[in-house]
């Protein structure tokens, strides 16, 4: 470890201290108190649909029920998709819609620390994409 990372990270945990007594961290949808900035509180947690197996191999749209591995959905059975794969951390529905469009449409580009850390958690799903 470099000389001078100990420093630099007590002086980091000093600058998000006083931040934090002055501008507490909220919850990226209710603002709501959290623990750390680009977080969600436990009351919205649940609003977001997190997207995990079983889901189509393909589209990646979730299923309701466990099903056996490699199963396509009846959508992409009617009508195949023009990719090999695709997928998303959660839904686009009700707290997932509502942070999407404060992203996109809300200029809330405050919200890309906690969006990044729910894909870098969701990666395992995501990797390897097939091209």
């Amino acid at each position: 470890m470099p000389p001078f990372a100990r420093p630099l990270r007590a002086a980091r945990a000093a600058w998000r201290g006083a931040i934090d007594s002055l501008l507490p961290p909220q919850c990226m949808l209710c603002h709501a108190e959290t623990d750390a900035p680009g977080r969600l509180c436990g009351t919205c947690w649940p609003s977001i649909g997190f997207i995990a197996e079983p889901f189509c191999p393909v589209c990646g749209t979730p299923y309701a029920a466990p099903v056996p591995e490699g199963l396509v959905c009846g959508s992409c059975l009617r009508e195949p998709p023009r990719f090999a794969r695709a997928r998303a951390v959660f839904a686009y529905a009700s707290g997932g819609r509502e942070l999407v469009l404060r992203f996109k449409r809300g200029d809330r580009t405050d919200l890309t620390p906690g969006l990044a850390a729910m894909l870098r958690v969701s990666a395992p799903l995501c990797w390897p994409i097939a091209i």
